[in-house]
């Protein structure tokens, strides 16, 4: 932490090497630029949800994101009104998911998998009028907590890639499905109860998506603050606001959300 808190710049140090680089695109400038941003590219890999089997590793996130920073700090007109972190995180989320849809990085059957989550989903939700519960899309799917599990990560991956707008499923006589699944979840004895962790899961997927729909900057607070660690006084230099204002956001947000979970999730 305190390695990367060395890289980062002052508001006046930031306009100056901006102006410079601006004026002279020195190597070294952008290099300055690149470490002081490179919090964005960490919000970008958090709020994306990869799941465990992505062929991609985290250093090799890291990289294609700093990639779409560098392109971004290249690309930026400051002359066009747009703040920098909004124009950037654009850039490097597209960079990211670009590079997975280019691995093709889920199987077909997870690709199913997603649209009978979905449907299942769906159905219960105009039948009940309310979102369903983990318990009742279990039901309707007809499969075991296990197998849910592995439901839940294709899920997820379908989340992070954006592929999945159009699907398109075909009926298979099984030979399709003969590979090796590197979704399904392998059965462990020492695992926690499956009920337990339906329930958790389905509590982080309700916060997840509650923090998805918040403003840009009362995310960006609660992302540097959990994920990256930063300090109030350090995500007020960072965000050009106030130290005071910045705990205010974050006791509005976390009073927000518990009301929130309260009220339609019984937490």
């Amino acid at each position: 932490m305190k390695s990367r808190h060395r890289h980062q710049l002052s508001p006046e140090e930031l306009q100056q090497v901006w102006q410079r680089y601006w004026e002279q695109r020195a190597d070294n400038d952008r290099q300055r630029l690149i470490l002081h941003y490179l919090w964005l590219v960490h919000y970008v890999i958090h709020s994306l949800q990869l799941p465990k089997q992505s062929l991609l590793s985290q250093e090799d996130l890291e990289h294609v994101g700093v990639l779409g920073l560098n392109e971004a700090i290249e690309r930026f007109d400051p002359s066009r009104g747009t703040k920098f972190e909004t124009y950037a995180l654009t850039r490097i989320r597209g960079a990211i998911l670009d590079e997975l849809r280019r691995l093709d990085w889920l199987s077909r059957t997870a690709r199913r998998k997603v649209h009978t989550y979905h449907r299942a989903a769906d159905e219960l939700r105009q039948e009940l009028g309310d979102e369903a519960s983990a318990e009742a899309i279990c039901q309707r799917l007809g499969v075991t907590p296990e197998v849910y599990r592995s439901y839940l990560h294709a899920v997820q991956a379908a989340q992070a890639s954006l592929s999945f707008s159009e699907p398109n499923p075909v009926a298979t006589t099984g030979e399709e499905d003969e590979a090796i699944d590197p979704l399904e979840a392998v059965p462990d004895i020492h695992a926690p109860d499956p009920a337990e962790n339906l329930s958790r899961q389905q509590l982080l997927d309700a916060i997840t998506a509650y923090l998805e729909r918040l403003p840009e900057r009362k995310r960006l607070v609660i992302v540097l603050y959990y994920y990256e660690g930063l300090t109030f006084r350090e995500i007020g230099e960072l965000l050009q606001l106030t130290e005071s204002r910045v705990c205010q956001i974050h006791a509005k947000v976390l009073e927000a959300l518990r009301t929130y979970l309260r009220t339609h999730h019984h937490a």
